[in-house]
């Protein structure tokens, strides 16, 4: 299968991140707006750090459009916000701590499973697998 496989066929430094299951049904249970609050500032950060943000631009793009779009559907009043910062307790920011272990390629792919019937997941995945094909040679996604 190649590259089409979705793995990155590098080297690791140890077993990829998950979440537990606390974690795995708070996002199944998360609209996909606020899924998109969590994800983009940590895809943002991840693409920082690997000096990807000029070719991971188009793939972040397409999620800002996503998560706009969705926004706009909802009214800001029923919406709340994703963003809120707690005890070390609170899941959601257990969550969002796992999520920061994730790799880019790893964090893209989770969003995706996760949002799966939504319209941007086909365009966001033929990206990642050109972000994938650019950046083989310089860094693990």
């Amino acid at each position: 299968m190649g590259r089409a496989c979705g793995y990155c066929h590098m080297p690791h430094a140890g077993p990829p991140a998950t979440l537990d299951r606390t974690g795995r049904t708070m996002l199944r249970k998360m609209s996909t707006d606020r899924m998109l609050d969590l994800f983009l500032p940590i895809l943002y950060e991840r693409a920082e750090e690997a000096g990807l943000m000029m070719e991971a631009a188009p793939l972040l793009a397409l999620l800002a459009q996503a998560e706009a779009v969705l926004a706009e559907a909802q009214s800001q009043a029923a919406r709340r916000p994703c963003a809120t910062k707690g005890s070390g307790s609170d899941p959601l920011e257990a969550t969002r701590s796992r999520l920061r272990k994730m790799t880019f390629g790893e964090l893209v792919g989770l969003l995706c499973r996760n949002c799966e019937k939504e319209a941007f997941v086909p365009e966001v995945t033929e990206e990642l697998l050109s972000l994938r094909d650019q950046c083989a040679d310089r860094v693990q996604l």
